[in-house]
Order: structure tokens, then sequence, then C-alpha cells
């Protein structure tokens, strides 16, 4: 197993890349699933989630339930809910936000890695946001779409996906490779390669990085496994997690939830319209 050679950039760093004045325009950071529809290509992570509670003036109730989360998690959050003064994180704005407003940006600190003492450093933002509820899930959504609309030329819908969604870009593939490696993150999943060894002691007991695994053909990441993805039915999620089996994973699967949970996560899905047009 390789790790997915794509980086994922700040979302809010640059979200617009405008095809026509005429027609509908695309989202950077989705796949287009269907003609006005696109999915964004991975979860969620801390750091897009951070940035949200950043904007939001450390609003209190974007928290995640921070007892959920992995220590190291843990620690930014704890460490976020100051304020100001952070002892590991640092948060400037971004290079370029002509058409975002001055949004700061959210990374961690030499200090986090020497406190927190992680095997495998660097990845603590890429992973998918959790320990979350549907309520705020959905609030992010409304605060994304409220952002993109702003530029002049967007007119977008940001939703969860649909469970028909989800069946229609879930491919259900196969759990292990030809040389027995995992190919998505399910609980007790391992890979015999050596040459990842910090990374494999990661598999099937806790999330990985959002772009972990290679993609499917339409450029979708971590669709089975990792975190569980809520659906836009509050309570029902799909894709599985690193805490299920892999067959549960499969598109016609279903993860129950009532509440915040340290394998549930989510995506989103954008409808785009020219500007001028109702969706």
């Amino acid at each position: 197993m390789k790790l997915s050679a794509l980086l994922l950039l700040s979302l809010l760093g640059s979200y617009f890349q405008v095809f026509s004045q005429e027609k509908a325009t695309t989202i950077k950071g989705t796949v287009k699933i269907g003609e006005s529809t696109s999915m964004k290509a991975a979860e969620v992570t801390i750091q897009e989630w951070m940035m949200f509670i950043v904007d939001n003036n450390f609003d209190s109730t974007l928290f995640p339930k921070i007892d959920l989360l992995e220590n190291p998690v843990q620690m930014l959050f704890l460490d976020l809910k100051k304020g100001q003064d952070f002892e590991y994180l640092k948060i400037s704005k971004p290079k370029d936000y002509r058409e975002l407003g001055k949004l700061k940006d959210v990374s961690q600190n030499k200090k986090f890695h020497k406190d927190a003492k992680e095997e495998f450093k660097g990845i603590t933002q890429r992973k998918p946001i959790t320990a979350i509820t549907y309520a705020q899930a959905s609030r992010y959504c409304l605060w994304l779409e409220s952002k993109i609309n702003k530029n002049p030329k967007m007119n977008v819908q940001i939703d969860l996906p649909s469970e028909s969604s989800y069946k229609m870009v879930i491919i259900n593939i196969d759990s292990l490779n030809y040389r027995g490696c995992a190919l998505f993150n399910f609980i007790h999943c391992q890979c015999i390669s050596k040459t990842k060894k910090n990374y494999n002691e990661h598999l099937g007991k806790s999330l990985v990085r959002a772009d972990g695994y290679y993609p499917t053909e339409s450029g979708l990441y971590n669709l089975q496994g990792n975190a569980a993805e809520m659906t836009n039915m509050e309570g029902k999620a799909m894709g599985g997690s690193f805490r299920h089996y892999a067959r549960q994973s499969y598109s016609n699967q279903t993860q129950h939830y009532s509440g915040p949970e340290d394998w549930l996560g989510f995506r989103y899905v954008v409808t785009t319209s020219p500007k001028g047009k109702t969706l």
C-alpha cells in the first residue's frame, strides 16, 4: 500500500475554479458526480474544521466532543479553546484571501510535535474530523455555502450527501490486494509492507489521513473505511470506518448513530448553477 500522492491543500485557501460564466461552476477539492453536482474528494479534515471554528470567533458550540478524540488531537482543540496565546497552534492569514475575506489558517508548531510524541508526525490535522454532531456538520455546510456564494460568479448549495449518492459512488472494492495489504482502513486490517511501519501501526486501530489510500477512478478518497460518513438523514451514516468490518463499508450497508462518535465524520456535496438561477 502506498500513500496517495494527493496533497490536501487548505480548503479555504482557494475554492473557486470558474469554467464559464454561462455554465455551472466547479469547486476545487470536489469531484463531479452529476451534471451539476460534485462531492468533496476527501472527508472534511481536522484542519478544515479548525478553520471553521476560527472564522466563527471560536464559538464553543462548534467544538467536537474532545474526550472522544485521540490524545494529540485533544491537545490541539484544548489549545484552540483558548482563543489566543496558543501553545501548539499557529494561526495566520492565508497568502491569498481575495475571494474569501481575511480568514485565518491553522497549523501545528514544533512544540506540539515534541510534546505529542507522535510516531507518524505531521498528519494529525489531515485526519478526518470526528466526534461531532449532525447539527454541527450541517452548520458547517451552511457556513461554507455562505462563504462560497460571496463570490459574484458562484451560486451553490452545500449539503450532506444522500444515501442514494453514496450508493452511486461507493464501488465496493475488495478489502485486500493480491499481496495481502488492506485497500482501506477497517477493523483489524493490516499491511505486510515494512516500508510504512509507523503508518501501518494506525491501520485498523485509529483514523489515518483523509487521503491515506488510493482514490477511486473518479477521484474520491476513503469512501470505504476510515471514518463513516453522515448522510442527510440524521442518525444514518455510510461507508464504514476503522471500527467496522470491511463488509460494512459496502454500498448496501448503513451505520447508525445517536450522537458524536470517534469513528463518525462527513463530507459534503455541492450543487451548482449559474449565478442568477435558483438551485
